[in-house]
């Protein structure tokens, strides 16, 4: 590895709970940036888990003439040689001849150590010194740090909150050049020689505990340490080459980064968990005043997604996966989220949990456990299936339960949102993961031989499921509709008043067929709500009346929408109540007419009309939703309105779809997909030097949370992509060859895979070669 500046990276460092035993009730994250803070230069920036404003430590490097701090002082730019989730290692030539090795090491949660080799490669010897600033920016009450001689050495300390930051560097160190937050060691290297310093920041609950583990850093054999930390990991990890650095090395980052979300449970020393990102500014715990601390955790999707990023890991999300059904009621309720005490555990599982239960089983291939999925699956469907009052359609409870508020039709909360009630909403979206979920179950039944009393019931609903969706088909437009609810139209939006102010509107206005309708308020933002709105008319030769008061509005800072409970065949009068002049307000019928990326997610279900899917492929997601970076969340049609700020690319979703594509043999696509997303991932790791949440479809720039688990490479379909279905712990599953031109070159534990258009070839580690030259399923057993 030998990766630039101007490269894509993400230099987050984290404790790793995998391999630690300690106390992990507290949480700290690292970030290497370079050029950043005050000084710029190579930087290491830390919250102390939120504990201090800042912290920040920057090498300077001197030499009897002048000292340097910044890159492009500096006679080669700085190169990242290695990469863990708690360690790395960055080489720079800081004067002619003159070579640092800076390396990282995080062992706790209380620390951070570092080692500094220096090699000297000129003619001559080497004279200076090396000097760290240590700025602590303490929270209220807390002390910058300054120098403290002791009786053993020299150091600089401070305090914020009840943390106490010791900073010890090894040799002769005094204080430096730049005053009390500054320390310093000389430097005197003959030619062809070499020195190494050492350093390290404790920041324990008391003065004399940090102390104490800088006295016990001393002792440290920092090179043993990180060998047997590059062991642990470098297992795990799948090494790539492509032909394209960039994208071998966004790749690792990927893994990198995801493997620094596995944490260990607080309750469970021996259980492992994952939280969907880790950063310098948050912690993972909920709150430093709970009698109980448990880490964040995460939602399905993020856990499928995990498996996408992590496609080996089936053991890890094994555990998260019972998490989840540990949490399951008597009536087959699974909360929404791994933490039950997270807003969305409120909500029903979102589903995609039999997917997730699936891949578990095809690892672990135990018929026991099986069993066990497929009793808690099902009472998990009969909550969705059974608890609604009309038995043949299904809406979300609540847009956050669908994970994806920010769908346009979902959207209440913008000012220039047209959103409906969730509650009149029937969505293929939902009816696509409900037959999915239906599918798998069935699969899971017939793969392990079990027979089960609700089978049924549960072919039963999988019909009535997949006729919901075949009859929303526009036969049109060519894709599959959201529809209300309750008359099963997906009529447009038409205007029906648009005013000012209060009054009272006689319209007599006859609408093409029962629609609901959808109220709109703007007003002033320092305004108190008191609007209420009535609406007259007619629907099935009665008349109705609905009264829509201020609490039935959702409001955001200007804007009130509320759908209205009644459809209506035609509008008598409307009488607005407490509206002021200079405020206004719009009744429309509610637009069911809206087009996403989600409702395309019926190409991933087995029985789907191959003419619709290749007609959707067509019309909508190649002509429409492509962009240059991905398949954006709403067609590029949509975007004469001016609305791009709700144009995002989620990589979940598209990898959803992308598992459709390459299901139904649309590859061609699915490459372009694939080569879009890794442009706009590599680009913001380029820029950033993060992973994002979310990327804007017109321009890439990023959005929302950073280093989370949504916004990182799926490798799982990388790997279908080049022909690799399924790669556990004992055997790879190939199917297919690599649509890519070039070979992929793959190597994990010895083993070398090389997947090509032609096939494939599999070199063990004694040189035992397999070649593979047919599309077909075929199962290689790993030598252990």
């Amino acid at each position: 590895m030998n990766i630039a500046p101007q490269d894509p990276f993400s230099l987050i460092l984290v404790n790793d709970s995998q391999q630690s035993e300690e106390d992990i009730s507290f949480d700290n994250s690292w970030e290497i940036q370079y050029e950043g803070g005050e000084l710029g230069g190579i930087s290491l920036y830390s919250t102390l888990g939120l504990q201090a404003l800042s912290l920040r430590i920057t090498p300077i490097f001197s030499n009897l003439n002048e000292s340097r701090i910044n890159l492009r002082q500096f006679e080669q730019k700085p190169n990242i040689n290695e990469i863990l989730p708690n360690y790395t290692n960055i080489s720079v030539e800081v004067f002619a001849g003159i070579h640092f090795s800076l390396e990282y090491f995080i062992s706790n949660s209380y620390s951070i150590y570092g080692q500094v080799s220096i090699q000297n490669k000129s003619s001559q010897k080497f004279s200076g010194n090396l000097q760290y600033l240590v700025s602590l920016k303490p929270l209220s009450g807390g002390e910058q740090m300054r120098g403290m001689q002791s009786d053993l050495f020299y150091v600089l300390e401070g305090k914020t909150k009840d943390l106490f930051p010791v900073f010890y560097l090894s040799g002769p160190s005094q204080t430096g050049k730049l005053g009390q937050t500054s320390i310093a060691s000389i430097l005197e290297i003959d030619s062809d020689s070499s020195q190494n310093l050492k350093w390290c920041l404790a920041f324990e609950h008391g003065k004399f505990q940090s102390l104490e583990s800088v006295v016990n850093f001393q002792s440290l054999d920092f090179d043993k340490e990180t060998t047997r930390n590059k062991l642990f990991h470098q297992r795990d990890f799948f090494f790539f080459d492509t032909g394209n650095p960039e994208w071998d090395n966004v790749m690792l980052f990927s893994q990198n980064s995801a493997k620094q979300l596995i944490v260990r449970g607080t309750e469970s020393q021996q259980k492992l968990s994952l939280v969907q990102n880790r950063h310098p500014e948050k912690t993972i715990f909920q709150s430093e005043t709970a009698k109980i601390q448990k880490n964040e955790g995460i939602s399905p999707i993020q856990l499928w997604y995990f498996l996408h990023v992590l496609p080996k890991q089936h053991n890890l999300i094994h555990f998260v996966f019972d998490e989840f059904l540990f949490f399951q009621r008597e009536d087959g309720f699974i909360p929404n989220h791994s933490d039950p005490s997270n807003f969305l555990a409120r909500f029903h599982a979102f589903p995609i949990l039999a997917t997730i239960g699936q891949e578990i089983l095809d690892a672990q291939r135990s018929q026991d456990l099986a069993i066990a999925y497929l009793h808690k699956l099902i009472s998990y469907l009969q909550y969705w299936l059974s608890n609604f009052i009309d038995k043949t359609s299904y809406h979300w409870e609540n847009a956050l339960q669908s994970l994806y508020e920010d769908l346009p039709i979902h959207n209440l909360w913008d000012k220039e949102g047209y959103g409906i009630n969730i509650r009149w909403i029937e969505s293929p979206f939902l009816n696509s993961l409900l037959v999915i979920e239906c599918e798998k179950c069935l699969q899971i039944a017939d793969q392990f031989k079990i027979d089960f009393p609700e089978r049924n019931w549960l072919e039963s609903q999988k019909t009535n499921l997949v006729k919901n969706i075949d009859d929303s088909w526009n036969p049109k437009q060519k894709y599959f509709a959201y529809r209300d609810i309750q008359t099963k139209k997906s009529p447009g939006k038409v205007s029906i008043l648009k005013k000012n102010g209060s009054g009272i509107h006689m319209l007599e206005k006859n609408l093409q067929s029962p629609q609901r309708l959808t109220v709109r308020v703007i007003t002033h933002p320092e305004l108190s709500r008191k609007i209420t709105v009535e609406i007259r008319g007619m629907f099935e030769n009665q008349e109705v009346l609905e009264i829509i008061r201020p609490r039935n509005f959702i409001w955001s800072t200007t804007t009130g929408l509320s759908t209205t409970e009644n459809v209506f065949e035609s509008i008598s009068s409307i009488n607005i109540l407490g509206l002021p002049d200079d405020n206004s307000v719009e009744v429309s019928t509610s637009q069911y007419s809206m087009v996403d990326l989600s409702l395309f997610l019926s190409i991933l279900i087995k029985e789907n009309n191959k003419i619709h899917i290749q007609q959707m492929v067509d019309q909508w997601l190649e002509k429409e939703f492509l962009s240059n970076f991905g398949l954006s969340l709403i067609p590029k049609k949509y975007l004469a309105t001016g609305k791009t700020h709700t144009n995002s690319v989620d990589l979940p979703l598209n990898s959803l779809i992308l598992e459709g594509l390459i299901d139904n043999q649309q590859l061609d696509l699915a490459k372009k997909v694939f080569i879009n997303l890794m442009k706009v991932v590599i680009k913001n790791l380029r820029l950033s030097k993060k992973f994002y949440k979310l990327y804007d479809a017109h321009d890439g720039t990023c959005k929302g949370e950073y280093n989370i688990i949504n916004g990182m490479i799926p490798l799982k379909i990388f790997f279908r992509l080049i022909g690799i279905h399924r790669w556990t712990e004992n055997e790879i599953e190939f199917m297919g060859s690599s649509v890519f031109k070039e070979e992929i070159k793959i190597f994990h534990r010895g083993l070398k895979v090389i997947c090509s258009q032609k096939g494939h070839m599999i070199i063990t580690s004694d040189g035992k070669i397999i070649e593979l030259n047919t599309t077909n399923l075929q199962k290689i057993k790993i030598p252990s």
